[in-house]
């Protein structure tokens, strides 16, 4: 019989409070900005709130354990209600929680998405304990595993090169998905890439790295440093 397949996500937990009303109607200015503005000290009714909790690694800790794999959630949460939302939503789905710390002195991360009639969303984010996340070497608990699984870490490249030295120690291969904050940090970010096994991004962040027009020319030129790379555009598809 063949070993369950064990894969450790890394980076961000939130707690998400969608609002929807049609207060958020978004309006243009004379320059033809679209905006979504408030009277100062009004009151403001919504009809609905829904409670959620998401961010790049635990959704993608979800999406692999109802895949039957061995998920395991690795980040920082507060102590705090929304930090307790996150837990109990991954012990919900199965998801193995050994891993996950707590910030000192911050709280979980927390977005508040304002939803127009129209679909579109306003966005209000304290990154919290993701923000400022630290990683050592005694965090991973000697922890065994076929694969980690690295999603944004709002810029902090530190926690890369932990996990990566962690992964190159133990014979585990990486899978990434970074964000901006990380692809900004151009050169420093490529010299990290023949560590990986799989690179995942789209195709404005597959630019901020690499040279190209079209996304396979992108990801013809990703995969000169890495073995898999995954490149998306939105409604154009992978």
């Amino acid at each position: 019989m063949r070993a369950q397949i064990k894969i450790i996500a890394v980076g961000a937990a939130v707690q998400d409070v969608f609002l929807q009303g049609k207060l958020f109607r978004p309006h243009k200015e004379d320059d033809g900005e679209m905006v979504e503005e408030f009277e100062l000290g009004s009151k403001n009714d919504v009809e609905g709130v829904t409670y959620s909790t998401g961010g790049g690694a635990t959704n993608a800790a979800v999406t692999f354990a109802r895949q039957g794999l061995h998920s395991c959630y690795m980040g920082k949460i507060g102590h705090d209600v929304a930090g307790q939302a996150v837990l109990d939503d991954l012990h919900r789905e199965e998801v193995d929680t050994s891993l996950v710390g707590y910030a000192d002195g911050q709280g979980t991360g927390f977005s508040a998405l304002l939803l127009a009639p129209n679909g579109e969303r306003t966005i209000l984010t304290y990154r919290g304990a993701s923000a400022n996340y630290t990683l050592h070497e005694t965090d991973f608990h000697g922890m065994k595993a076929d694969w980690f699984y690295v999603s944004s870490l709002s810029g902090n490249l530190e926690v890369m090169e932990t996990v990566l030295k962690y992964a190159k120690a133990h014979d585990i291969k990486v899978a990434a998905n970074p964000g901006k904050g990380e692809l900004k940090q151009r050169q420093a970010f490529k010299k990290m890439l023949p560590h990986l096994s799989i690179l995942s991004l789209n195709k404005e962040e597959l630019q901020m790295v690499f040279d190209g027009e079209t996304l396979e020319e992108l990801v013809t030129t990703a995969a000169k440093h890495v073995p898999c790379v995954i490149g998306t555009d939105g409604p154009k598809g992978v």
